[in-house]
């Protein structure tokens, strides 16, 4: 197989048929020695089943790891962080990547739980994953489907899953494109097996004989419904920035209080939106304005069914204003999210490490940043670490001049009884002693004090 030839295969055995396509590739020969740290990047995006289009088939990942170790290639991960906003634990289990973690006795790395180092990638300043830094050989297991930004999402936006969450949120901010750019340069890309087998392009599970079509209609029949349903995000918005929103609503209307209760939620719903499938243009003929919603929450902790109405719908809101979205997707308050019943998915403990340490002023923004939260939280506490470590240092340090002043006037007293008999060889042991004793004070007070 040469560098820049594609290999595609087709069927339905999709374990056995990765092998077949790693066997006519020859992958063991590109890898360097049986040695080499070989990592696996599949695409675990959010908590959506790999059937639905955006996650990578767990069979896949399988063909790989059998092919590897079958010829003797022993030290293999797979590693990936999912979007802001859902925990990598949650898809891997959903996905199946746990159980095969567990069968082939392989490491699951979750990137999001993962320390960091800054890169200059080409100019670009990135942070990436300290474990995807550390491989010698990455294979990247991407799906190739839709994106409402980037059109279509496939290799290169895959590595996303190998930098920290603060860095997600900074490449949607500065526009994805650059960034991913500047970010090839830094993780390089050893060899890419695409998962094509059912990705969503769009939507595609509504059209007949669109891909994961059979999938979807599975899903409504488990269900027990017989209308259309669409995958989509609910943003929980802060209520005081609710105006912010108001010049982009194109029917119904913006009603804080029916939010808060839970009765409405806001949907975006341009009038016309482009497919990254085709590029054509389609109409909004799914949502109006005051219309009723029936949804489910589907997680691994088990499925919730409620209703609500369409209070207003939403044009093209920006990414900075809002963030990535796409067609459908629901926002409502977090007073609202908590009306419906609704988990936000979010974690039960927040630890923040500062690297380099704070200024006083520093810790009293994160302070005031992490109370805020902890108010909207029920039960919701804050310990700050770095002033009980502070207060114990406090403590040491009196303990050890405490100590220091005693020894001194123990040592004076000795010296003068010392003197008082004669003794003058046992003067000079005394003497020796405390110096020794004074410099191992001196280095613990030094190694604190760079500890502080």
């Amino acid at each position: 197989m040469e560098n820049t030839e594609i290999l595609a295969i087709y069927g339905t055995e999709y374990k056995e048929m990765t092998k077949r396509l790693l066997e006519e590739a020859d992958l063991a020969s590109r890898i360097p020695d049986q040695e080499c740290h070989i990592g696996i990047k599949p695409n675990l995006v959010s908590p959506s089943e790999p059937s639905w289009g955006a996650t990578t088939h767990p069979e896949i990942v399988a063909g790989i790891i059998e092919y590897l170790q079958e010829r003797g290639f022993k030290d293999l991960v797979i590693l990936e962080g999912s979007w802001v906003g859902d925990k990598t634990e949650d898809t891997a289990r959903l996905c199946g990547y746990y159980d095969l973690s567990e069968k082939y006795g392989v490491e699951f790395l979750d990137m999001q739980k993962d320390a960091y180092e800054t890169y200059d990638c080409q100019g670009l300043e990135l942070n990436i994953c300290d474990e995807a830094m550390k491989l010698d050989f990455l294979i990247n297991v991407p799906v190739m489907k839709g994106h409402c930004q980037t059109k279509i999402t496939c290799a290169l936006k895959n590595m996303k899953g190998l930098i920290p969450n603060s860095e997600k949120r900074r490449f949607h901010a500065m526009g994805l494109h650059k960034p991913i750019a500047h970010l090839a340069t830094g993780i390089h890309q050893d060899f890419i097996v695409v998962d094509n087998i059912c990705g969503d392009w769009d939507f595609e599970y509504l059209r007949e004989n669109g891909a994961g079509r059979e999938a979807y209609l599975r899903r409504r029949e488990a269900l027990g419904v017989s209308c259309e349903l669409i995958d989509v995000a609910l943003y929980a918005w802060p209520q005081e920035r609710l105006a912010a929103l108001e010049t982009f609503v194109l029917a119904g209307a913006i009603d804080a209080d029916a939010l808060n209760a839970g009765e409405e939620v806001l949907l975006l719903a341009p009038d016309a939106y482009p497919s990254p499938m085709d590029g054509n243009t389609y109409t909004n003929d799914l949502f109006s304005a005051g219309s009723a919603l029936t949804f489910w929450q589907i997680s691994p902790r088990g499925n919730r069914q409620g209703s609500v109405r369409v209070g207003a719908l939403l044009g093209d809101v920006p990414d900075d204003l809002l963030g990535p979205s796409r067609m459908g997707d629901l926002l409502t308050t977090h007073a609202g999210l908590a009306a419906l019943g609704l988990s936000p998915g979010g974690y039960a403990q927040i630890g923040v490490l500062a690297e380099r340490g704070l200024s006083e002023e520093g810790e009293e923004i994160l302070q005031s940043a992490l109370e805020d939260v902890a108010l909207r939280v029920s039960g919701g506490y804050i310990t700050n670490y770095a002033a009980l470590v502070r207060e114990n240092g406090k403590s040491f340090s009196l303990l050890l001049s405490g100590a220091g002043a005693l020894l001194a006037l123990f040592t004076v007293l000795m010296a003068v009884l010392l003197i008082a008999v004669g003794s003058l060889d046992d003067l000079l042991f005394l003497l020796i002693a405390a110096a020794n004793t004074a410099i191992g004070i001196f280095q613990q007070l030094r190694s604190k004090a760079t500890m502080d």
